[in-house]
């Protein structure tokens, strides 16, 4: 009888290790890893946990497609450069206590709620930072800055 139990306990927690293992990771957690990498200028970590090239889209969502398709690349770039070093961006958020709230997903997107509040004069900007799922990975594609 104890060998049986043994057995079964050995598979169940092989089970959970496996399962564990091959999950995904959470839209909080990749919004949490995306402010890290922002927080350590991380350019590597940044281009890895958001698509840049869609969150340029998004940005100029208003264009015309021929007017996006021009300004884009300038755009991603420009995002880029304000989540590094001294971008703005980057140096709003270091200089906020940053909130990472709760998280809703459906399917292949999510919405994972930040609240950046600044330290010294007390305002807040909230926003929902937008989420989709790409090779089994959450990916930031929207947040306003």
């Amino acid at each position: 009888m104890s060998k049986k139990y043994l057995l079964w306990l050995m598979f169940l927690v092989i089970t959970v290790f496996l399962y564990r293992c091959s999950s995904q990771s959470s839209p909080r957690k990749t919004v949490l890893d995306f402010l890290e990498a922002v927080h350590n200028s991380d350019t590597t970590a940044i281009i890895s946990l958001a698509d840049l090239d869609r969150m340029a889209q998004e940005k100029l969502s208003n264009l015309s497609p021929q007017q996006r398709d021009k300004i884009a690349p300038i755009m991603r770039n420009d995002l880029l450069s304000s989540l590094v070093d001294n971008g703005a961006t980057r140096i709003w958020w270091e200089n906020a206590l940053n909130v990472v709230a709760g998280e809703k997903a459906w399917k292949d997107t999510a919405q994972v709620e930040v609240t950046f509040i600044d330290q010294k004069s007390g305002i807040r900007h909230y926003t929902k930072m937008r989420l989709y799922l790409k090779d089994n990975r959450w990916r930031v594609y929207y947040f306003e800055d």
